[in-house]
């Protein structure tokens, strides 16, 4: 849906540094965690990168850009919206969450996509190639083409990349299947290629590097100062969509998005 650009591992909530800790290498056939530590993914996607913190105490993807926290723990899994502007929160059930990413409540089975072996980020992963619908050619694009000045064009072909060298837990892996409108996969979702019909290749989303890190204390705490909103829209003042289409266009992040680059990992 949801740009290999500078990592900023800033986060959004201020009095926290999002920074690795006492961090080890990524092996490419298994990263398991020690206790008191999290995995700490660095991610880039359309609203430039972000970083996420997760463990089985909880899980926080922080987007630095948008001065937007989101907050998950269990047992639950609810979506806390957190916004350094407004200093607000407010709770989304990840039902509604689902529902609004136009996902089904409750995530059925996988669908059965060829998947080819392969690597990403150093890890080993299988390239799933989901088929694309006449209707997703059709509106193929309508974001970039507006931000960037590209033309639209037809998807060719799909490739989403996945992972099971780390496990997550399942209120973790059902946010960030919704958040991408993945259907709910055991492995872990890692990017998506888009190849267009001109050959361009876009990464709507991406993963930089997934480490071992010691868990920052007060991690998956709402900060005490922050006011409990009526709404999401009030918690990240005037609207996720709006504050997103206007950062990109007064910092044109996600430029690489329409490069006339092939693809790569």
């Amino acid at each position: 849906m949801l740009t290999l650009a500078v990592l900023l591992l800033l986060t959004a909530v201020p009095g926290l540094a999002a920074k690795p800790l006492n961090t080890r290498q990524t092996s490419q056939t298994s990263l398991k965690l020690g206790a008191g530590e999290a995995f700490l993914i660095e991610r880039n996607s359309r609203y430039g990168a972000e970083s996420i913190y997760v463990n089985q105490n909880g899980m926080r993807i922080i987007h630095p850009h948008l001065q937007l926290d989101i907050i998950a723990r269990p047992p639950n899994w609810n979506l806390i919206w957190c916004s350094g502007k407004s200093q607000g929160y407010f709770e989304e059930p990840l039902r509604d969450f689902r529902m609004r990413r136009g996902m089904p409540a409750v995530a059925g089975r996988p669908p059965n996509w060829p998947a080819v072996s392969t690597t990403y980020a150093g890890l080993k992963a299988k390239m799933l190639l989901p088929p694309i619908s006449s209707k997703e050619q059709a509106t193929a694009l309508p974001f970039m083409s507006r931000v960037e000045g590209t033309r639209p064009q037809y998807i060719k072909r799909a490739e989403i990349y996945t992972t099971e060298v780390i496990k997550l837990p399942q209120g973790a892996t059902k946010i960030l299947a919704a958040e991408h409108c993945l259907p709910q996969f055991d492995a872990f979702p890692l990017a998506c290629h888009e190849i267009l019909s001109d050959g361009t290749v876009l990464k709507p989303w991406s993963t930089k590097s997934i480490k071992a890190v010691k868990e920052p204390a007060g991690i998956f705490q709402i900060p005490s100062r922050y006011h409990l909103c009526k709404s999401q829209d009030e918690a990240v003042n005037s609207g996720f969509a709006s504050d997103v289409d206007e950062m990109v266009r007064d910092l044109k992040i996600g430029e690489d998005f329409g490069s006339r680059k092939k693809s790569g990992k």
